[in-house]
């Protein structure tokens, strides 16, 4: 399993995102809530956007993460600057994740659930402490809420909860015009 480390990592990258289906979509009409967001998210009017995060964990190190996602649907994307176009985004597309890190993750999952973009990771091991890391970005606010789902043992040894909270409030995101709207 990924080192304790970059599980911290992990979780601190992806405050600025999250996972929960069970959240109810507040509105009757899925367009109304685009019609509430602010005027910096609509950049020519499409359902690409781009958000910029620099996230600081409890070390001080600040770490940055920069991705496009479907704001109807809640793919995300890398850009590819080579060919100057997006593309699904990996995992490994993060600088901390290896190929060989994947073995211990079953599913990546992202979702628009009402005005939020959510997150999930999920470890393949049913026996490990770790069974899931989430976040989800108020795409209004940008805000960040962290969840993880693990034995009460890993969350107290750990201290996730404080962690958690703290790296919520250290994690700043924008809007940025997106590189690109061509997909490979």
């Amino acid at each position: 399993m990924i080192n304790l480390l970059k599980r911290f990592y992990i979780i601190h990258l992806f405050s600025s995102i999250s996972f929960a289906l069970n959240v109810p979509n507040a509105y009757a009409n899925p367009l109304d809530y685009f019609r509430q967001l602010p005027n910096s998210f609509n950049f020519r009017n499409t359902q690409i956007k781009r958000v910029f995060c620099s996230v600081t964990n409890m070390a001080g190190e600040t770490g940055e993460i920069d991705f496009h996602f479907d704001s109807q649907n809640g793919d995300l994307y890398s850009y590819d600057d080579f060919r100057e176009v997006l593309r699904p985004f990996r995992l490994t597309d993060l600088e901390f994740i290896s190929e060989s890190d994947m073995d211990d993750i079953s599913d990546f999952q992202s979702i628009i659930r009402g005005k939020n973009l959510k997150i999930r990771i999920v470890n393949s091991d049913p026996l490990y402490d770790l069974q899931s890391i989430g976040a989800i970005m108020d795409l209004q606010t940008l805000k960040v809420q962290f969840n993880v789902n693990a034995t009460n043992k890993f969350m107290k040894e750990e201290n996730v909860e404080y962690v958690l909270g703290v790296v919520s409030e250290r994690t700043k995101c924008n809007y940025l015009q997106p590189l690109s709207f061509e997909f490979e």
